[in-house]
């Protein structure tokens, strides 16, 4: 009976332990402001959809790291659709007689080129964004790589030479008169819009990276202290301290 007593008190004890210890640990949650969805499944590469080198997931992101993320994915695909629309934009005007032959090597140049790097970038602001605690080093990596982009994409939105069809180059088709030329500067318009559009994005997300690693940890998809091991293309990105 003694026996029986004293083990009934053994696990009372150790339950009371173990619920005190999940409270201590809500605390600590609660006090870091974390919110927890479900673990990154770093792991499970599935981006791109072709070529899968790195995990992508908005559905394992909530609050402001989500809205983050959000719009640096909208900043990359719309880097994606200007470069298809350049592409056709260049065939079209060398068709045409509008411009050389040599530009369609710009383009394919710019394709084999930029969209890597946006690639890269993007990516690296999704990791910085859901690192906790942040990674200073790899958000100033971030901030600096798609400052250079985003005044690349203002520059290309405005020049006229090569490939890179700008407001500059849209004076240069009205007076055509065809059909062809009409729809280039549809594309031209496109065009010149996309990069902009991508250089405003890409400076909000320059600012909303920073202020995600200040204020709070609101939004992380994954609880403290743990810190994932990440890889990209079978190589250590972000290796645990």
């Amino acid at each position: 009976g003694i026996n029986a007593e004293y083990m009934g008190y053994k696990q009372m004890s150790t339950g009371e332990a173990n619920q005190e210890q999940k409270t201590v640990e809500a605390l600590d949650v609660s006090a870091n402001k974390i919110t927890v969805t479900e673990e990154i499944k770093w792991g499970d590469k599935n981006f791109p959809p072709l070529c899968k080198f790195v995990h992508f997931s908005l559905e394992e992101l909530k609050g402001k790291v989500k809205r983050f993320v959000l719009l640096n994915y909208l900043s990359f695909l719309i880097v994606v659709a200007i470069s298809i629309v350049n592409l056709i934009a260049t065939i079209i005007q060398i068709a045409k007689n509008y411009s050389g032959d040599y530009e369609i090597a710009y383009a394919l140049l710019n394709i084999a080129l930029f969209l890597p790097l946006s690639f890269y970038v993007f990516i690296t602001g999704y990791y910085a964004a859901c690192q906790r605690p942040a990674e200073d080093k790899l958000i100033l990596r971030y901030r600096i790589c798609q400052g250079v982009l985003c005044i690349l994409w203002i520059a290309f939105s405005i020049i006229n030479d090569g490939s890179y069809d700008g407001w500059l180059r849209i004076p240069t088709m009205v007076f055509k008169h065809e059909g062809a030329a009409n729809f280039c500067i549809f594309l031209l318009v496109l065009e010149a819009l996309g990069y902009t559009t991508a250089a405003i994005l890409g400076f909000i997300c320059i600012y909303q990276v920073k202020t995600i690693s200040k204020e709070s940890l609101s939004g992380v998809a994954f609880p403290m202290p743990n810190r994932p091991q990440i890889i990209l293309f079978d190589n250590p990105y972000i290796t645990q301290k």
